[in-house]
């Protein structure tokens, strides 16, 4: 996991953490609160699903492209080999 990664997470649980701790400080009566929570939790899965899925969309792009280049060096290397047993 990259530095980067690592700190969208962090950002992420800190958001996180500090949106539990102003509800959970806040003086309002209960039933509220445990529907603001379960609002605010509804919003940041929803976040973080779509942020899953673009680094899953990620990933694939970029095992594509591995592939493919793992392919056009493996060809390149055989021709190569192949001149190599010719000469």
């Amino acid at each position: 996991m990259g530095s980067t990664s690592k700190i969208l997470i962090a950002a992420l649980a800190g958001m996180v953490a500090g949106g539990a701790a102003g509800l959970l400080l806040a003086p309002e009566k209960g039933s509220k609160l445990r529907k603001r929570i379960t609002k605010k939790g509804i919003g940041i899965k929803d976040e973080l699903m779509e942020k899953i899925e673009e680094g899953l969309s990620s990933l694939q792009e970029m095992k594509k492209s591995l592939l493919s280049s793992a392919h056009e060096t493996a060809i390149h290397e055989k021709d190569k080999a192949v001149k190599i047993k010719h000469a």
